[in-house]
């Protein structure tokens, strides 16, 4: 079908993937004029031809018999099973708005989980070399499993949040940091004084410290705040031990408000009340609407999974010498949310 020069020589030439070059020579609407244009002076420099009898059967035959073939993107999920992914609404909703943005640039969104019931880890680097995706999303990997080996080099690719996967990559994320310092500046303004921030260890591994980066600032902002020391809760904590380390850790700190993106707190609260007077609030960083007795951030994953693939759509369409050195950081902004975890101190 083709001259000496190949469809991958063009995409070397031209600094990107031969996915790109391949939809490029063929007009298709989601790579940028701009982008097209250039590959198509480099197909003509170095010599690159297509067979325009084999193209035109080949189209032919196609048209007549098969469907379009529409672009697809990977979107990669690694939890500790199927449930702990499919079944969870704020992996649902990050997939959602990736679905929708992929539909919109003419890609279809093609979701995998990378474990044991899907693409085994040891075989994840072998599946991406044989996948014809034009890009790759890392869907908020869980920070407590082993990262697979893989050259993240081979075709574009994303991350959202798993700062813990040694791709550097662009980075999309809710923004923990301004979620944390937000719900210090609402409970100070109730009167709140000695607040405490709970949240996991790999929490932070997965979004480089924003939690801790927040907590800071806050105290920064806030000198005359008692500094109370931070929990982490260490992998793999059951119910019945983050029970115990939160009833200590507020009793030995005399904690009246407690944040955290743990949805259990509230619940332990409920269940080990304390008398009024010595109550604590609760300002959750990922609320769920379907709670709304519950004060605090509602992230909006669903902008987060369109903001991913609309940056790798970019990465897809730009020419090598246009993409930067330091990888793209993206923070989606929550909203906030009154609920009654909280009251006004008198």
């Amino acid at each position: 079908m083709f001259t000496q020069a190949t469809i991958k020589d063009v995409a070397r030439a031209a600094g990107v993937h031969f996915t790109t070059v391949s939809m490029a020579l063929r007009g298709h609407p989601a790579v940028a004029k701009r982008t097209r244009q250039q590959i198509e002076a480099v197909a003509k420099q170095i010599g690159y031809q297509r067979n325009a009898m084999f193209a035109s059967l080949s189209r032919q035959r196609k048209d007549s018999v098969f469907p379009s073939v529409i672009p697809s993107l990977l979107y990669l999920g690694r939890a500790r099973n199927d449930r702990h992914f499919f079944a969870m609404p704020h992996h649902q909703q990050m997939v959602a708005g990736a679905t929708r943005e992929a539909k919109a640039l003419g890609y279809q969104l093609t979701v995998k989980l990378v474990g044991p019931t899907g693409i085994k880890p040891e075989n994840l680097s072998a599946y991406l070399a044989r996948s014809p995706a034009a890009g790759v999303v890392i869907g908020a990997w869980d920070a407590t499993l082993a990262v697979p080996v893989v050259d993240w080099t081979r075709m574009p690719t994303i991350k959202i949040d798993s700062s813990h996967v040694p791709a550097k990559v662009p980075f999309v994320s809710n923004d923990q940091m301004k979620g944390v310092l937000h719900a210090f500046r609402q409970l100070h303004a109730r009167g709140y004084r000695r607040i405490g921030l709970a949240t996991g260890e790999k929490d932070e591994d997965a979004t480089d410290g924003m939690h801790v980066s927040g907590w800071l600032t806050a105290h920064h902002e806030y000198p005359r705040l008692r500094k109370i020391p931070i929990l982490f809760f260490p992998p793999g904590i059951n119910f019945p031990t983050t029970t115990r380390l939160i009833n200590a850790w507020r009793d030995a700190h005399h904690l009246d408000a407690i944040i955290s993106n743990w949805g259990s707190i509230p619940l332990i609260l409920q269940q080990h009340p304390r008398p009024a007077r010595q109550a604590t609030g609760f300002v959750g960083l990922c609320c769920d609407l379907h709670e709304p007795q519950i004060t605090g951030i509602v992230p909006n994953l669903d902008l987060v999974g369109q903001r991913a693939v609309s940056l790798l759509g970019s990465i897809i369409n730009a020419p090598t010498d246009l993409n930067p050195t330091t990888p793209l950081i993206s923070y989606v902004e929550g909203t906030w949310h009154d609920g009654s975890s909280i009251q006004r101190k008198k």
